[in-house]
């Protein structure tokens, strides 16, 4: 349920939020993503290290590092994330790309929903 100033009449955003990895549910505000089980993995590794920098390579290890078939190709991680950021539009979390060095999940300070 929304809040609104008594004075402005504008929606107040609370600071928290809740992530549920076993559910790969994100309720943030009045936002509620149900995220599939990759983008979830994908986001907990990016979330566990908020606002760092994280290299491809390295959520790539993560995500499939103990498959013999070393699991899908790299470049599929750049898809993932791509969708992953489409998904998080209106929530206060938003993946930046830092050219030639990975991602890295950043926290808004103000929410637009």
């Amino acid at each position: 349920m929304s809040k609104f100033c008594e004075c402005c009449g504008q929606k107040i955003l609370t600071d928290c939020y809740d992530w549920d990895f076993d559910k790969n549910t994100l309720v943030d505000g009045d936002a509620v993503v149900k995220l599939r089980a990759q983008h979830a993995e994908i986001f907990e590794i990016l979330h566990q290290k908020t606002g760092r920098v994280i290299s491809k390579p390295n959520i790539h290890k993560k995500l499939y590092g103990l498959r013999a078939d070393g699991g899908a190709d790299i470049k599929t991680i750049e898809v993932q994330i791509c969708r992953l950021r489409k998904k998080l539009i209106g929530t206060r979390f938003e993946i930046h790309t830092h050219h030639a060095r990975g991602y890295a999940l950043e926290i808004k300070e103000d929410v637009v929903q």
